[in-house]
């Protein structure tokens, strides 16, 4: 998880201008907005987002 932040940090700052969500507000937002869409549709994908968010292999572990 670290090492994606690193990158995405980076992109950031190569490409800012270009992202859709100028702030951090407006980006964890439509994060959270596409995990939950994600959910159901894509449950290993979702697994392993809540995996990098929280550091567990489960929920409620």
């Amino acid at each position: 998880m670290a090492a994606f932040l690193v990158r995405l940090r980076e992109d950031h700052e190569r490409h800012g201008v270009e992202w859709e969500n100028q702030t951090l507000d407006g980006f964890l937002e439509a994060l959270g907005a596409w995990i939950a869409d994600a959910q159901g549709r894509t449950p290993t994908l979702s697994r392993s987002c809540l995996q990098m968010a929280t550091g567990r292999s489960s929920p409620g572990r």
